[in-house]
């Protein structure tokens, strides 16, 4: 390719066009030196940026290497077409600098009078679409598929309505109201000819075109949209390519300037049981289990980049065994990387320090890594090495299309950039969010096409949250991306819908799954479809399961039984009221023995919290003599902790087996006699009615159903579960579609059924608003996502466009106004209590901001669910908020100003913190 001739050689007119203007001189960059650097950027990131799996699914797609670089590299050349156009040329002088119109008209570029002004992405993928129908014959339809590349550089594509309204305002074009014969007397359209053209040859586009006419698959669109979209935002950073000097070199500074990672690259693993020891030197007294050698078995013999299931029971080396799997399948399929996705922020971040931990044993080379979620910026580890600087930064153009400055965002936090790192650990919702129809989405589907996708905790997703992981997993279908998802508790019909999901988007039907009755399993499907069953690694146990009253009285007595001569209990309850009625009548009885963990605990105080329990409960804890662990669901999954008894609000039957895996988890010398045995004691419910009545906290969790089930499997007395070896019969006996209810429980069993299906219906309607069309739905990307929708990972967004049903959750930062009546960090954040000057917040420390962002608590889901407008309406009156978007760790957040003695009333609610209750609250009538 020979792009360094771009950088000269254009018509005096065509020259004359601007693209950036510099705010402090009367110098602009011009049109075609900002379109060189964006081609010349993109060639640099095919080369050294892109995983090879990328560019072979590009390759595949459009013909070879070469060809698929040549597409890529044109629509970066040609992205901003669009603003040698009246309509955004004029855009100088409304900011004053009438020279460069000036300068344009003197050129041969008049401007005409027009009352309507077209987005250049709008124009340029107008002049795409005419110059592919003249130049190269191809249809309309074909055309849009290129063109909409080029439409949506900015991160939304044109929608039909839009493209008409611009093909009728042709004076904001230039064109006139020239008819298509007459447009070649048309100076605005010659000069965008003239680019197109001169791309066109540089690029290689024009030798391959004539392959292209049936247009490109939308898989093919999408990727190439991202790789545009990256090479603008690095193009038009002024600091890597400045207004000057205007030379061939230009390139060359940049990329030195930049230093961006280059992908990962497995070479070939040894045997399984070596690659084991040198990958867990920690663990080299053991050999790999029967789960861990069937996942490398697996990867090595797929035909075809594939879909693994693998469900086996917790703590059963499932991570170990997705990061052997996961390089094996990096090798094979040119994957750049790994993402890992996890149910929520508490269970990322000590994944992020396993997946540490992985890297240290396995990278041969420098390769990028980050934690994605909107709190990895408190994280102590990954903090630590973004200070070191091992990690990278890009720049995103933001603001006026047309000016010069750029926005510094780290390639590492920056939540729209961080999933393109080699290696990344978060959420699942960044996995997720390449299912919804949002800004910049094209970005997900580069990121998660170039690595292998691991999921755990897979059964974790609501049906809601299905709805759009679904999705996502036909789309990585599509781009044969490597996908392995885990679980010990995932219902039959889930597995199949998850495979279903994966093969639709190869298109193949799958309709149902072999019949499989092992356990550990790994589902595999490359071409076809075939279960695997492992063997058990020999670990077994008994565990009791059985009814128990709903009463602190009964609860504490039992407790001072079991635990007389010592012992961990954990108590869990569904929600984070029933668990601080609990603490405080514990409280009572054993005092400092009991602590309390949810959800309503400041960010800061809840990851203190955390590390406690784990120095005191995890494999290598300090364990003490007596503990009583009263927590919600956060104890479910979050935490590698281990109690000797076990008390727990009924759950689904899937969760509830999950909550059992914290019971005798680690190995330990010696137990006390009367915990010595594995037992859980389920509550939350009036087992004395027929059917059984759980709490109503409880219902409005999971709903009726569910729980229902559950109970039916836990006779009056009591259930004995073998683990493993029970765990996916009684996940299937709860799930199963044609489960008869006992006797006595019918007219509850059924209306409960009837109940659940309408809410699994509403939450697919209310996912479907959002949710990015399927592949085979696709033609170009003309629509492909919404215009006017805010940013889904906004803090103000209202849930609108959010990947979890969340959408009356409030967040917000906690402050304390003092007796003095100067604004401070809460006492429970620690000391040095510097004042926060509140107006004005643009002088705030970054230290100070960042420590603010640490105090975040989500109110409690009353505040939010009923009450949304109000609340968020007081929180607005209770500060000036105006300078906060001055700090990128301020932006968007609302914050909740307690007095000195840590209350607070909000909208009818009064709300107060405790340092070992956490949030609370309640009505004016004192009712929570």
């Amino acid at each position: 390719m020979d792009l360094d001739g771009l950088y000269s050689g254009w018509s005096d007119r065509t020259a004359s066009a601007w693209a950036k203007l510099d705010p402090d001189t009367s110098g602009a960059l011009p049109l075609f030196v900002h379109l060189a650097d964006a081609a010349s950027m993109a060639e640099w990131l095919w080369h050294n940026f892109l995983p090879a799996a990328v560019r072979s699914s590009l390759a595949e797609s459009l013909g070879s290497q070469e060809a698929a670089r040549a597409a890529v590299v044109f629509c970066a050349g040609v992205h901003d077409v669009g603003k040698l156009s009246p309509s955004f040329a004029r855009k100088a002088d409304s900011v004053g600098k009438t020279f460069a119109t000036a300068a344009m008209g003197r050129a041969g570029l008049k401007f005409p009078v027009f009352r309507r002004d077209v987005p250049h992405g709008v124009a340029g993928h107008v002049a795409v679409v005419r110059w592919l129908k003249r130049r190269h014959q191809f249809s309309n339809a074909a055309a849009n598929t290129v063109a909409s590349v080029v439409g949506g550089h900015h991160g939304t594509y044109p929608s039909n309505m839009q493209l008409q309204e611009a093909r009728g305002a042709w004076h904001a074009l230039g064109d006139k109201d020239l008819d298509e014969d007459e447009l070649d007397r048309c100076a605005w359209h010659q000069s965008r000819t003239e680019i197109l053209e001169r791309v066109g040859d540089a690029t290689a586009f024009n030798d391959n075109a004539s392959s292209w006419t049936s247009g490109w698959a939308p898989e093919t669109q999408i990727l190439i949209s991202a790789v545009v979209i990256l090479a603008d935002w690095l193009a038009s950073n002024t600091d890597y390519f400045p207004y000057s000097p205007l030379d061939e070199g230009r390139l060359r500074r940049a990329v030195r300037q930049i230093d961006l990672p280059s992908p990962w690259f497995a070479s070939q693993p040894p045997a399984a049981t070596e690659l084991f020891r040198r990958r867990f030197p920690k663990l080299a007294k053991f050999t790999p289990s029967p789960l861990q050698l069937a996942a490398v078995e697996a990867a090595r013999a797929a035909a075809n980049a594939p879909l693994i299931v693998v469900e086996a029971p917790m703590g059963a080396g499932k991570t170990e065994a997705a990061y052997l799997a996961a390089e094996v399948l990096a090798h094979r399929f040119g994957s750049g990387g790994v993402f890992i996705g996890l149910p929520t922020m508490a269970t990322a971040n000590p994944m992020f320090d396993r997946t540490l931990d992985w890297l240290d044993n396995t990278l041969d080379h420098d390769a990028s890594v980050s934690l994605a979620h909107s709190k990895a910026s408190q994280n102590d580890r990954f903090r630590g090495l973004a200070a070191k600087g091992r990690f990278h930064q890009i720049h995103d153009d933001s603001g006026h299309p047309f000016a010069a400055h750029a926005t510094v965002a780290s390639w590492l936090t920056g939540h729209k950039k961080a999933t393109q790192a080699s290696f990344v650990v978060g959420t699942v919702d960044q996995l997720l969010y390449m299912a919804l129809r949002a800004k910049h989405v094209s970005l997900r589907h580069l990121a998660m096409a170039g690595k292998v996708v691991v999921v755990d905790e897979c059964h974790a997703a609501d049906d809601y949250m299905r709805t759009y992981l679904k999705r996502a997993l036909t789309w990585l279908g599509r781009t044969h991306t490597p996908v392995i998802l885990m679980s010990a508790t995932l219902p039959p019909s889930q597995r199949l819908e998850y495979v279903a999901a994966y093969a639709a988007g190869r298109g193949i039907d799958v309709a149902q799954l072999p019949t499989a009755s092992d356990y550990p399993l790994l589902t595999v499907f490359d071409t076809d479809v075939r279960c695997i069953g492992a063997a058990q690694d020999g670990r077994s146990s008994s565990v009791k399961i059985q009814r128990f009253a709903d009463e602190n009285a009964v609860l504490t007595e039992d407790l001072q039984r079991r635990l007389q001569a010592g012992g961990c209990a954990a108590v869990i309850r569904n929600t984070v009221s029933r668990a601080q009625e609990t603490f405080e009548a514990l409280v009572e009885e054993f005092g400092d023995d009991v602590v309390l963990l949810h959800s309503r605990f400041i960010a800061q105080h809840r990851a203190v919290k955390e590390r406690d329990l784990m120095a005191r409960l995890g494999p290598h804890g300090d364990r003490p003599r007596r503990l009583v662990v009263v927590g919600t669901q956060v104890l479910e999954q979050s935490l590698d902790v281990d109690f000797d008894v076990m008390y727990t609000d009924l759950a689904p039957m899937d969760l509830l087996l999950q909550r059992s895996g914290r019971l005798h988890r680690h190995e330990r010398p010696h137990r006390p006699a009367a915990v010595a045995v594995p037992e859980v004691l389920v509550t939350g419910v009036d087992w004395e009615t027929e059917p059984p009545t759980p709490v109503r906290g409880s219902c409005f969790v999971y709903g009726d159903a569910k729980l229902l089930r559950a109970a039916s499997l836990l006779p009056a007395d009591g259930l004995t579960a073998e683990f493993p070896a029970d765990i996916p019969r009684l996940v299937e006996r709860a799930y199963a579609a044609e489960s008869t209810p006992p006797p006595g429980w019918e007219n509850a069993w059924h209306k409960a059924d009837d109940a659940q299906r309408e809410k699994v219906g509403k939450q697919q309607d209310k996912a479907a608003t959002y949710l990015l069309a399927p592949p085979e739905a696709q033609n170009s990307l003309v629509g492909f996502s919404d215009f006017d929708v805010p940013d889904p990972e906004s803090p103000r967004s209202k849930g609108k466009q959010q990947v979890r049903d969340a959408t009356d959750s409030i967040e917000v930062i906690v402050l304390q106004r003092s007796t003095d009546g100067l604004l401070r960090l809460p006492a429970i954040a620690g000391p040095g209590r510097t004042v926060i000057p509140e107006h004005d917040l643009a002088e705030v420390p970054d230290v100070l901001a960042r420590a603010m962002a640490a105090t975040t608590v989500a109110l409690p889901m009353a505040m939010g669910r009923w009450h949304f407008d109000d609340v968020e309406a007081a929180l607005n009156s209770s500060l000036d908020y105006t300078k906060w978007d001055c700090s990128p760790w301020l932006k968007g957040q609302l914050a909740l100003v307690l007095d000195a003695n840590l209350r607070a009333e909000v909208a009818g609610f009064d709300v107060s913190y405790d340092e070992r209750k956490g949030l609370m609250y309640s009505t004016k009538s004192g009712t929570p």
